[in-house]
């Protein structure tokens, strides 16, 4: 990818220092404009890595970036998620009444957005903003920061490494950019160099820091595993050895969950947690105990899921409860599972194909297709009778 030269235009930088928010079209800018179908007739688009890296030094430089497309398209929302772009408007006939609309909910003036489009469908809102290669002859052109370059892929990232970008350009024949500062006043490079000796103590500061660290560690820790992916995205964090506590309203603990690893994942906002141990803290303090293999935190750290022979133990009559999948609301204070469950209080035992719980009031109740062995007062041992449905309180 070729770079434009330096600008040395006082006016064009203080103009490329405006800009708040960069629109841009997709086919033919993020895309190299081709159209490419698979025997099935579904679509797919090539996206260009350096436009990535690109959006990122926008948003990290504090720019705005919004995708404004006439087609609609389920891989635009795959590759703007992947790039934590927030504003996307697809089957948009109207680019400049959408981009004007967006504006006004920003607070922002046109003077302050960058747009670059590559085709005819892209000129109703292109009074002002880029374009890039191959362009339709009738189309001024008149932008000062060509690359030379012939392919529309990668348009973003010269315009994103200046981190200031120019807030109204023009349309070309050629690929547009914004060109990379290389002049002594480049505010994004040091104004020198560190002195050879500065580094030198610097490197052995570190390497004392970290010979003492090591020399009064009691115990080694194990190296960190990999960190888990699933199908939601990648995580933002994840915590070993992990304690999450949940308040009410008046400051008061109602849950409490612990566990070897702990997962959040930001696009679904689900924490994940291996071998997990809730405590469910009802009205009167105590504590219901609660486990399984695996545990799920729903958005807002509720509701809880356990799965994987999952347990509910009672905090006093130590009835305990055992399914495949067990929900917890703190919200309510209720408990429930909608898998076969066995709830065992020696000498009985019952089964059921439903089980609720409603910690607070300390009433469970089993229900659709009860079974099982509940021997009456006084009975001796061995002996049981078959009870019906009901509300049972431990």
């Amino acid at each position: 990818m070729a770079l434009a030269t330096p600008i040395n235009d006082s006016h064009l930088l203080d103009r490329l220092r405006q800009i708040r928010l960069l629109a841009l079209d997709v086919d033919g800018v993020l895309t190299d404009g081709r159209l490419y179908f698979q025997a099935d007739g579904v679509e797919i688009k090539a996206f260009h890595t350096q436009d990535g890296l690109g959006i990122k030094l926008l948003r990290r430089a504090g720019i705005q970036v919004a995708l404004l497309t006439g087609r609609d398209s389920p891989m635009v929302s795959h590759r703007a998620a992947a790039l934590g772009i927030d504003h996307v408007f697809q089957s948009c006939e109207d680019k400049l009444a959408t981009l004007r609309e967006l504006c006004r909910r920003k607070d922002l003036s046109l003077e302050q957005v960058a747009y670059c489009g590559d085709d005819l469908p892209t000129w109703p809102p292109s009074s002002g903003p880029a374009s890039v290669s191959p362009c339709p002859a009738p189309l001024p052109t008149s932008t000062p920061w060509p690359t030379g370059s012939p392919n529309a892929a990668a348009a973003t990232a010269p315009f994103a490494r200046s981190a200031t970008p120019c807030s109204r350009p023009r349309v070309t024949g050629t690929r547009w950019s914004i060109p990379i500062f290389t002049s002594s006043t480049d505010r994004m490079l040091p104004k020198r160099l560190p002195r050879p000796s500065f580094r030198l103590w610097l490197l052995l500061i570190l390497l004392g820091l970290g010979a003492l660290l090591a020399w009064l560690a009691p115990w080694q820790a194990p190296a960190p595993g990999p960190v888990p992916t699933d199908d939601a995205g990648e995580p933002d964090y994840y915590l070993e050895e992990a304690r999450l506590t949940r308040f009410d309203a008046q400051g008061q603990a109602h849950q409490r969950l612990e566990s070897p690893r702990l997962v959040h994942t930001p696009h679904d906002d689900v924490t994940r947690a291996v071998t997990p141990v809730a405590h469910l803290i009802d009205r009167e303090g105590r504590h219901w105990i609660a486990n399984g293999d695996e545990g799920r935190l729903g958005p807002g750290g509720n509701p809880l899921t356990l799965t994987g022979n999952a347990r509910l133990l009672a905090p006093e009559e130590r009835w305990q409860l055992d399914t495949e999948i067990l929900h917890f609301d703190a919200n309510v204070g209720h408990a429930w599972s909608e898998t076969p469950a066995l709830l065992q209080q020696p000498p009985q035992h019952m089964r059921g194909d439903r089980f609720d719980v409603w910690i607070h009031d300390n009433r469970a109740r089993l229900t659709d297709n009860v079974r099982g062995h509940h021997p009456p007062e006084g009975a001796q041992r061995g002996q049981a009778e078959a009870i019906e449905p009901e509300d049972f309180t431990p």
